[in-house]
């Protein structure tokens, strides 16, 4: 597990992640993927090899991320 921390405004341009499947679940302030806003406590799956983002963040934001090999039936969202 890593924590992802981004400044306010900042963007991550689309990516995948080859081998391995993500998780990802926002701990504070709001993260953007591909449009859509998280808020804390909510939480998205990326399948591997899946190309996902732009990230962003408009108040800046921490997140808890996974990445493994899970998740393989797809892209899924959690809303909290």
């Amino acid at each position: 597990m890593f924590r992802l921390e981004m400044q306010p405004g900042s963007v991550l341009p689309a990516h995948s992640h080859e081998g391995v499947a993500e998780v990802l679940e926002v701990v504070e302030r709001d993260f953007v993927n591909e449009g859509k806003q998280y808020r804390p406590g909510t939480s998205l799956q990326v399948k591997t090899g899946k190309l996902h983002g732009a990230h962003g963040t408009e108040k800046g934001c921490k997140d808890s991320c996974v990445a493994g090999q899970f998740a393989q039936s797809g892209y899924s969202k959690r809303a909290g």
